[in-house]
């Protein structure tokens, strides 16, 4: 008997460490309420602080912007997450005039975002004595294409299954080549291992909020697992289901997206992804 069964993934040697797919949510980006043009808040997450810049309308009617450089995070990000920090007015020479070091920052309130999830929340902030309390959403300008040649796969954790012997770590990783036209999203996977190929193919929808992408659809999967008996024939095992790619982040140099699935019987969590090749 020569078929090579396999649980715990493709090979060891494909393997990749697994990270929670509850993993920190990427909040930078530009945000708005899109029934109120003309004003905004800019976000850049690193770790547990975000700094903050927010462009308003002063009392005045005239634009003004106010900045908050340390916006802790306060509870656990699941993506569901509450952040405060305070809010400073900034001012200095102008901007036709040579830089010095007359910059000077006043507190003047406080800055608070409350995140339902990774695409809306709530921004509470006061100045001056006067609080505002604003829905925002991530604001969409353009949607990247994920279209090209990659080295990637997808990296999961199986942590329901009717075989409790495929629970753990699973990983496919080989050549990848995503197609995207209007809307639409083709990923096709293929590895070769002991000479035998396997392949997954993913085929489903997209929407775009801000930098991140949201992919929904069907996939299909042939695993190679060996030689019959006698050494000639190769066994397969097909794999088919649903699955979503949650907050894609597509550059130039790749794409990586938080990866929920479930086959006939098991369900998966993890990450899927690639590096551009040339």
């Amino acid at each position: 008997m020569k078929i090579k069964i396999l649980f715990g993934g493709l090979l060891s040697a494909l393997a990749l460490p697994w990270q929670a797919a509850a993993a920190n949510t990427e909040y930078s980006d530009l945000w708005w309420n899109p029934n109120e043009s003309g004003w905004g808040v800019g976000l850049q997450r690193q770790d547990d602080v975000i700094f903050l810049t927010l462009f308003v309308y002063g009392a005045n009617g005239n634009s003004t912007w106010f900045v908050s450089p340390n916006v802790q995070l306060l509870t656990t990000d699941s993506p569901s997450s509450t952040w405060e920090g305070p809010l400073y007015r900034a001012t200095g020479p102008g901007f036709a005039a040579q830089f010095d070091q007359t910059v000077q920052a006043t507190e003047t309130g406080s800055a608070r975002l409350q995140f339902t999830s990774g695409e809306s929340g709530t921004f509470t902030y006061t100045v001056d004595g006067v609080q505002v309390v604003k829905q925002i959403s991530r604001m969409t300008l353009r949607q990247p294409s994920a279209a090209g040649s990659y080295h990637g796969g997808f990296s999961t954790k199986i942590e329901q299954c009717g075989d409790v012997r495929r629970i753990g770590a699973y990983d496919f990783l080989g050549s990848m080549t995503v197609t995207q036209t209007d809307g639409a999203i083709r990923i096709a996977v293929s590895t070769v291992v002991d000479g035998g190929v396997s392949s997954c193919t993913f085929t489903g929808n997209t929407r775009q909020a801000g930098r991140l992408g949201f992919w929904a659809g069907a996939f299909n999967c042939s695993i190679y697992i060996g030689l019959d008996e006698r050494g000639e024939n190769p066994v397969r095992i097909l794999r088919h289901g649903t699955f979503t790619a949650d907050r894609v982040a597509v550059t130039q140099s790749g794409f990586r997206g938080v990866l929920t699935a479930a086959d006939q019987d098991c369900s998966f969590s993890g990450y899927v992804g690639g590096t551009r090749t040339p």
